[in-house]
């Protein structure tokens, strides 16, 4: 629909990761961008190393090209007037940010301090395509028409099914969806291909049956997890990741990385968070940060302690490096970008056992 020019080139796709993005940062210094575009995630660990690097940068030869030095001082200078660490929108001046990832909203600010623009959110899967935009408010998605055939199955058929997999969950269609509800998406291929009719399993919350400010008449909707990324404790309380996300990220205690699962103490449930701190914490600090951020975020978690008296976090902490010995044996074994990583939600055993025997 419109030229644009890819940084790094394409012909750099099969570079390493993190090669990659540095190699994307020198073609980018060289250049104008207008629009950024990642996982919400890599812009924020992106935003970290650049200030990282940024700290023991010296003057290099490539460095003195036209255009790289007048950008680097005049990055230094914005920096310098704010009295701060030069970021990668001291830089460039962009257009446009647009993320995706379960943890978009959680890392909003963080991509705003790094990168300058306040995200766009899109919602999309393999099998069904770019599926749903949000509008220039920023606010719920809306579904596109054209990309394929949607319905929804409400939470309490999915419940159904969950109890009894045998069970035929029944759907609704788009004007039928309720404010408030959550929903798994269905999908039909318009276009044939081996999915034709197809749960893709993924949750998503309906906040609106229309968008007042926009003028969009259509349901606003949110991504809230996988459908197998739920943990149940008790019938009581369902936890996804964005909830999870959302706790750990406003405990304040930096970390490289986390997994979480459900594990049993005998016949009782347990939230299993296993957690690589930044610096120096105790497992006791880190569960009942936890703990405590869960009950402000989700009244039927808090109801938990308050009700049946259950505390249901628990917490081993990682040693320094767990998750990146885990990355390199993942790339060393040739798993692609999508698995160099264990799940946040549910990790299977042998996920645990890598990242607990590598220490």
């Amino acid at each position: 629909r419109f030229s644009c020019s890819i940084i790094p080139p394409l012909v750099d796709a099969n570079m390493d990761f993190h090669e990659r993005i540095e190699r994307g940062f020198k073609v980018a210094l060289g250049n104008h961008v207008d629009l950024v575009t990642s996982m919400s995630s890599v812009l924020v660990k992106t935003g970290e190393r650049f200030v990282d690097g940024t700290k023991k940068m010296k003057v290099s030869p490539s460095m003195l090209k036209s255009r790289v030095l007048p950008r680097i001082m005049w990055g230094w200078l914005s920096a310098k007037r704010e009295n701060r660490h030069m970021l990668p929108k001291d830089l460039w001046h962009m257009k446009g940010v647009v993320s995706w990832g379960t943890d978009t909203d959680i890392n909003r600010e963080k991509i705003k301090e790094y990168w300058g623009k306040d995200p766009y959110q899109f919602y999309a899967c393999t099998e069904a395509g770019l599926t749903a935009f949000q509008s220039w408010n920023k606010k719920g998605l809306t579904f596109t028409p054209n990309t394929c055939f949607i319905e929804f199955t409400p939470e309490s058929e999915w419940s159904k099914w969950r109890e009894n997999k045998n069970y035929q969950p029944q759907t609704v269609m788009m004007n039928e969806l309720k404010a408030n509800a959550l929903y798994e998406i269905v999908i039909t291929s318009f276009y044939g291909m081996p999915l034709l009719r197809y749960r893709v399993g993924h949750l998503l919350k309906c906040i609106s049956l229309k968008d007042e400010e926009t003028g969009v008449n259509l349901p606003q909707m949110v991504f809230i997890s996988r459908a197998d990324d739920i943990i149940d404790i008790a019938g009581f309380t369902r936890i996804d990741e964005k909830m999870m996300w959302q706790a750990i990220e406003n405990t304040k205690i930096k970390n490289a990385n986390w997994t979480v699962g459900k594990e049993y103490e005998g016949d009782n449930a347990v939230i299993r968070l296993y957690f690589e701190p930044a610096k120096d914490i105790s497992a006791e600090q880190v569960q009942t940060a936890v703990h405590d951020q869960l009950k402000l975020t989700d009244g039927d978690y808090r109801n938990l302690e308050s009700m049946l008296g259950i505390k249901p976090i628990r917490v081993t902490i990682l040693p320094k490096g767990a998750f990146q010995r885990y990355f390199t044996a993942k790339k060393k074994a040739g798993a692609d970008l999508e698995h160099l990583n264990p799940p946040h939600m549910n990790p299977s055993p042998a996920d645990i056992r890598e990242l607990t025997q590598i220490l």
